[in-house]
C-alpha cells in the first residue's frame, strides 16, 4: 500500500459514515505548513490534497491553513469544521494558537468528526507545533499516540490499545 492510499484510507477511515447526501467523505487538510503567502498554490498543502482526491475515497479535500501567515485563517472555529467528515492536521511551522487548535480538534471529534494528527503535532521538539488544549487531556481520549516526546530513533513502540478489533 502506498503512502498516499495509506492516508486516504485513514481520512476515510476516521470519517467513518458520509452524510447522506454524498457517497464519500469531505476532507479537510487544517495545517500549519508553510509561510507562503498562497497556501492554495502550495505544494506542502496542494500534493497531500491532490493525492487524497487521486484516491477516489473522498468527495473533496479543501486547504484550511491554521497560521497566522500569509493567507492563514489562524485556528478554523468548530463550525468551519463541522462543514467536514475528517480533517488531517499537521505542523511544518507552529500553530497560530496550539491550545485553540487542540480544543476546537476536542470539539469536532466530540461532535462526531474523525480526525488524523500526522508529522511534527506529535513528535516536533518545537512545542509550538503540539496540538495543546484538551486534545492532551488523557480522559479525552484524542491521542492514540502520544505527544510532547519528540522522537526515539531505533527504540521499539507499541500503538498502544486498539478501540476497534482488526481495525
Amino acid at each position: 500500500m502506498t503512502t498516499r492510499t495509506a492516508a486516504a484510507l485513514a481520512l476515510a477511515l476516521a470519517a467513518g459514515l458520509a452524510p447522506a447526501q454524498s457517497l464519500r467523505p469531505r476532507v479537510a487538510i487544517v495545517s500549519a505548513s508553510t509561510y507562503s503567502a498562497n497556501s492554495q498554490a502550495e505544494p506542502r498543502f496542494t500534493d497531500p490534497r491532490d493525492a487524497i482526491v487521486e484516491t477516489g475515497l473522498v468527495d473533496s479535500c479543501d486547504i484550511i491553513p491554521a497560521t497566522n501567515i500569509g493567507d492563514g485563517i489562524g485556528t478554523p472555529t468548530l463550525l468551519d469544521l463541522m462543514q467536514y467528515e475528517a480533517v488531517i492536521t499537521w505542523s511544518n511551522q507552529s500553530y497560530a494558537d496550539g491550545v485553540a487548535m487542540g480544543n476546537v480538534l476536542a470539539d469536532y471529534v466530540d461532535s462526531g468528526g474523525g480526525v488524523v494528527v500526522a508529522v511534527h503535532s506529535n513528535t516536533s521538539a518545537n512545542t509550538n507545533r503540539f496540538l495543546e488544549g484538551r486534545w492532551q487531556d488523557p480522559a479525552g481520549g484524542y491521542i492514540a499516540i502520544q505527544q510532547n516526546g519528540g522522537f526515539n530513533q531505533g527504540t521499539p513502540s507499541e500503538l498502544g490499545e486498539r478501540l476497534v478489533p482488526d481495525h
